[in-house]
C-alpha cells in the first residue's frame, strides 16, 4: 500500500461517512484487508505498509471505526517496533493511537516476536509465520 491509496480510501470514506453510507465504508474495509491477505499468502515478508505512513492508515482505521483493517495496520506497525523499525521514539510514535484495541494488538505483536525467538533489531525477521495471530480476533490473551 503507499501513500496515493491512503489519500483516495480517506476520500471515499469521508464522502461514505457524510452521507451514512455504511455498506460503501464496509466493501471499501473489506476490500482492503484481501489485499492484506492476499500479501500474506504470496511472502511471508508482507507488510500492509511501511512505518512512515502506517500511522497515516491507523489514523484512518481509528477516524472511520474500521475494526479488521486497523487490526492489521496495528499487527504490522508492531512487527516492525520489534524490528527496530521505528524511526522516532515509541511514546512520540504512540501519541495518537486513541483505540485501546489496536495499541493492544501492537503490543501483541511485539510479544509474538519476542515469543517466536526470532531475532529483533533492524536486521532481524521478526514474528515468523507461526508467531503470528490468525488475525483480528484471534490475539494473545
Amino acid at each position: 500500500m503507499n501513500m496515493p491509496y491512503c489519500l483516495t480510501v480517506a476520500q471515499i470514506l469521508i464522502v461514505a461517512d457524510k452521507y451514512d453510507m455504511s455498506l460503501v465504508k464496509e466493501r471499501c474495509e473489506k476490500w482492503l484487508v484481501s489485499r492484506c491477505l492476499r500479501g500474506r499468502m504470496r511472502s511471508h515478508t508482507f507488510k500492509f505498509q511501511d512505518v512512515s505512513e502506517g500511522f497515516e492508515w491507523l489514523a484512518i482505521c481509528q477516524k472511520f471505526d474500521l475494526k479488521d483493517l486497523g487490526w492489521y495496520c496495528a499487527y504490522d506497525l508492531g512487527t516492525q517496533l520489534a524490528q527496530g523499525a521505528w524511526p522516532r521514539p515509541l511514546h512520540d510514535c504512540l501519541e495518537g493511537v486513541t483505540c485501546p484495541d489496536m495499541l493492544k494488538t501492537i503490543l501483541e505483536a511485539v510479544q509474538a516476536a519476542v515469543n517466536s525467538g526470532g531475532p529483533l533489531g533492524p536486521s532481524g525477521s521478526g514474528a515468523g509465520p507461526g508467531g503470528e495471530p490468525a488475525g483480528p480476533g484471534h490475539g494473545l490473551e
